[in-house]
C-alpha cells in the first residue's frame, strides 16, 4: 500500500516537473501538492515530500509569492535540515522581500552544513558580502524611525 503511494506521489512530482520546465507554474503547483497529498507521512517518502516543497517554493518564487515560497522552504527544511536548494531558495526570497538579517542567516547555514561545495560556498559568501551592507542600512534607518516615533510620541 505504502508503496504504491509513494510511486503515485513520484509520478505526480515527475508530472510537475514537467510542467514547471514548460513555464506552467500554477499547474505545476497543482501536480507537486497532489504528490504530497499521495506520499504517505512515514520516513519512506521524507524525501519526496521535502523535494515537493522545495518545488512548490520554486514555482511560488517565479509568480512573485516569495512568502510562500520561504513557507514551502521551511517546510521542506524541516524534513530535510541541509537542502541545500530550499536553502538558497529560501534566502533569495528573503532577500527580495528585503528581509536582509534572514537571508544572511540561509547564507550562512549554506557554509556551515555545505563546507565541501566549494560553488554553493562562493554564492553563500558573495551574497552575505552584498547583504551585510544592505542590513545594516536597514537597521540604522529602523533605529532612526524607532527616534522618530519616541521623539514625536514624547512631545
Amino acid at each position: 500500500m505504502e508503496q504504491r503511494a509513494l510511486t503515485q506521489a513520484n509520478d505526480a512530482k515527475e508530472e510537475g516537473n514537467v510542467l514547471y520546465r514548460a513555464g506552467k507554474y500554477e499547474e505545476a503547483l497543482t501536480k507537486y501538492g497532489i504528490a504530497l497529498q499521495c506520499a504517505p507521512d512515514s520516513p519512506s517518502s521524507v524525501e519526496i515530500r521535502s523535494m515537493c516543497h522545495a518545488n512548490c517554493a520554486i514555482c511560488y518564487s517565479k509568480l512573485g509569492r516569495y512568502d510562500d515560497t520561504i513557507k514551502e522552504c521551511t517546510k521542506a527544511l524541516e524534513l530535510n535540515p541541509s537542502y541545500l536548494k530550499a536553502l538558497i531558495r529560501r534566502g533569495e526570497a528573503h532577500e527580495k522581500l528585503e528581509h536582509f538579517d534572514e537571508a544572511i542567516a540561509d547564507m550562512k547555514k549554506i557554509i556551515e552544513l555545505h563546507p565541501s561545495d566549494t560553488q554553493a560556498r562562493r554564492e553563500a559568501e558573495k551574497a552575505i558580502q552584498r547583504l551585510e551592507p544592505l542590513a545594516a542600512k536597514k537597521r540604522e534607518k529602523m533605529k532612526e524611525e524607532m527616534i522618530g516615533f519616541e521623539l514625536t510620541t514624547l512631545s
